[in-house]
């Protein structure tokens, strides 16, 4: 169970940002996970547990599609410190994408290539970089969407050998998720505001997005938001507990569903992420903000469960805990035989939502 402990330990590097892990495209029972200044992964199968790469900063978001890892974060003084995390250079030679604005960016974008170890890091952005995306144009291109804090939404060009920003679209409000739909002509935005913000990449080859959709809510701050496999339905997540559903087809006549936390209104309820499992069951998966994951059925919003996973409210424990599982982690990597463990202390409840 070593591995299943560490990355249920992960360390997140901003406490509202805990879309920190994804199965590998190519191999799902690898699960990828942020681990301090690194990349790592874990085996379902073997319980190895390994890392992908070491990165110049501790990452505040990642994504991975064909075994290209992009990752985001910002220059800051925990970056900076040689206690923390070992430069293999000085931020200030890095580029920005060739837009000659990263003399006054802080944000950083990362790159990484699983196949050929490569990894190159730009600066992009004013202020932290929130979320990242990745996703395939063509043979050997990508693209990535990225969110900032200074209310820009950066659209770079990836290919097997250089990072390109091509373009930004400043939203009006700090940007904290953003998801493209699987045909890539939605793109849905969100951050510090009521608002979801509804963008349509040009399909003419041309560099800007244009917008013609803002939706609003009165909801607090959006942190996530996902298509179905359809691309016709999606989900935002907000702070205030409360996630709404929608149907492309429809926007004037708002949200088709309501999904509430456990706790709303509540710091330990606010949703945090929001997925869909894909293929043919589209189940929709919420987390909040502290020891609660719910397990929607989209094909008519029935059946809504919720799963307690074993959490201990008190801090002082908390880290009591967390000390006690890192030194079982280490132990089980010389012993593949833990002694004295129970596993039932890390088995969830599930109970039905109304329940």
């Amino acid at each position: 169970i070593s591995s299943i402990i560490e990355a249920l330990l992960t360390p997140y590097s901003h406490w509202q940002l805990r879309d920190l892990v994804q199965p590998l495209s190519s191999d799902p029972n690898e699960i990828l996970y942020t681990y301090d200044d690194t990349i790592r992964s874990t085996n379902r199968k073997t319980d190895k547990v390994s890392t992908v790469t070491k990165l110049d900063f501790h990452p505040r978001c990642f994504q991975e599609v064909d075994d290209l890892i992009v990752s985001g974060g910002v220059i800051s003084s925990v970056n900076n410190s040689n206690s923390m995390t070992n430069l293999n250079r000085s931020f200030t030679t890095l580029n920005d994408g060739n837009t000659g604005a990263g003399s006054t960016w802080r944000g950083l974008f990362s790159l990484y290539n699983k196949n050929t170890q490569e990894s190159q890091t730009i600066k992009l952005g004013s202020y932290i970089n929130n979320n990242v995306s990745i996703s395939k144009q063509s043979n050997g291109q990508y693209a990535s969407y990225v969110c900032n804090n200074d209310m820009n939404l950066y659209n770079t060009d990836i290919n097997n050998t250089s990072i390109t920003v091509k373009d930004a679209v400043n939203l009006d409000f700090p940007l904290n998720h953003s998801a493209l739909s699987d045909d890539g002509k939605n793109l849905v935005v969100v951050g510090d505001s009521s608002n979801i913000v509804l963008l349509h990449p040009d399909q003419n080859g041309s560099n800007t997005l244009r917008r013609d959709n803002i939706i609003e809510t009165q909801c607090d701050s959006g942190f996530s938001t996902s298509f179905d496999s359809s691309g016709l339905q999606f989900a935002t997540c907000f702070q205030d507990g409360t996630c709404l559903i929608y149907d492309l087809r429809n926007i004037s006549a708002g949200p088709m569903k309501h999904v509430y936390s456990t706790r709303r209104h509540s710091s330990n309820g606010a949703f945090r992420c929001v997925k869909y499992s894909r293929g043919t069951d589209d189940l929709l998966v919420l987390s909040e903000h502290v020891g609660r994951v719910h397990v929607v059925d989209t094909r008519d919003f029935n059946n809504h469960q919720v799963i307690m996973l074993p959490v201990n409210d008190n801090p002082r424990s908390r880290q009591a805990s967390s000390a006690s599982l890192s030194n079982i982690t280490s132990q089980s990597r010389s012993n593949s035989s833990v002694e004295n463990v129970n596993p039932s202390i890390y088995n969830p409840k599930i109970l039905e939502y109304n329940d």
